[in-house]
């Protein structure tokens, strides 16, 4: 409560409205300072992400909040010990390989990333050719659909095409999607969405997953480094993804590039780009030591973050990493 009268009291903050509960209490976000004022209580350990936040756009980042909080055995994981999940693969077994081919469509600023399956590849075609004839032979009626929040649509792209599309946020005519099958975000306007007909609805061609055993600096020029790298690197290659473990819901990959088998997460971390994150699970160990073998010899070269040195060893609790 002192942390939040400290933050909030007699000052000039935001508030973002997505909907009221049975009590007729507002459900939202508050904003100081162009910061969000829940992502802050849970990086700084003073709060646990609920299970309703999985319908928000700011999920992923209050999950990674929670488990650098976690990390840190900060304010209320001080005494936590993390629960044994009986579903997950057990820390004797050997790392599970199950390669499968994909290409990045979407690069997200927390380097999270939305990737296509090859083999569904056909599938998709035939579905955008369909709809395309469909709205073609048919056009919507401008205005005819009035979206909320959370449905699945179709929304017109800036190519003139319709794409299937979800709708995550509306303030007044302003419309923010993500296009389903691709991962693409934008501000679009009511009138360029129209209802998704029965015979094109379904699962999305596009999932969400990020690079496992890795975090990114926390300096800004370095993280955006380490963004663009990465999206140079991935596009327009075929990839071989594996998944590595689970946070929530989310997906923690390894990619290899298909032609020269070469790991982009150790590459981003012998460049210097990206740090080893500690996990701990037996299966991943040697995943590990391979990827701290490659930060090890970044530091030893200065490369990008390591230019002044091992700042993990010196400044741990300023910068709030963890030893490696």
């Amino acid at each position: 409560m002192a942390f939040t009268k400290e933050k909030c009291l007699q000052r000039e903050v935001e508030v973002e409205i997505e909907g009221m509960d049975k009590a007729g209490n507002f459900i939202g976000w508050l904003w100081i300072d162009n910061v969000n004022l829940s992502l802050l209580l849970v990086k700084e350990g003073f709060a646990s992400v609920y299970v309703t936040a999985e319908r928000s756009p700011h999920f992923r980042s209050l999950q990674l909040a929670e488990s650098e909080a976690k990390e840190r055995k900060a304010k209320i994981w001080a005494n936590y010990v993390e629960p044994v999940d009986e579903d997950s693969v057990p820390d004797t077994e050997d790392r599970t390989i199950n390669y499968v081919s994909v290409i990045i469509t979407e690069v997200r600023p927390d380097l999270s990333f939305y990737a296509q399956r090859i083999d569904k590849g056909p599938l998709l075609e035939e579905l955008m050719t369909e709809m395309r004839e469909e709205f073609s032979n048919n056009p919507p009626v401008p205005g005819s659909f009035t979206a909320k929040k959370g449905d699945v649509c179709v929304a017109k792209f800036v190519d003139g095409q319709w794409y299937r599309a979800k709708v995550e946020k509306i303030s007044h005519d302003a419309v923010s999607i993500i296009y389903i099958d691709y991962g693409n975000r934008e501000v679009t306007k009511m009138v360029n969405l129209a209802t998704l007909p029965l015979s094109f609805r379904g699962e999305p061609y596009a999932f969400e997953y990020s690079l496992a055993c890795v975090q990114l600096s926390k300096d800004a020029d370095f993280k955006q480094e380490a963004i663009r790298s990465f999206a140079e690197e991935t596009q327009e290659q075929t990839l071989l993804m594996n998944v590595e473990y689970k946070v929530g819901n989310q997906q923690f990959v390894t990619l290899q590039n298909a032609d020269t088998k070469e790991d982009i997460g150790r590459n981003l971390i012998a460049d210097g780009l990206l740090i080893v994150e500690p996990r701990k699970e037996r299966r991943l160990q040697k995943l590990v030591v391979e990827y701290k073998n490659a930060q090890e010899a970044a530091k030893k070269k200065r490369l990008n973050m390591w230019e002044y040195g091992d700042f993990l060893e010196d400044d741990a609790n300023e910068f709030g990493y963890q030893r490696t």
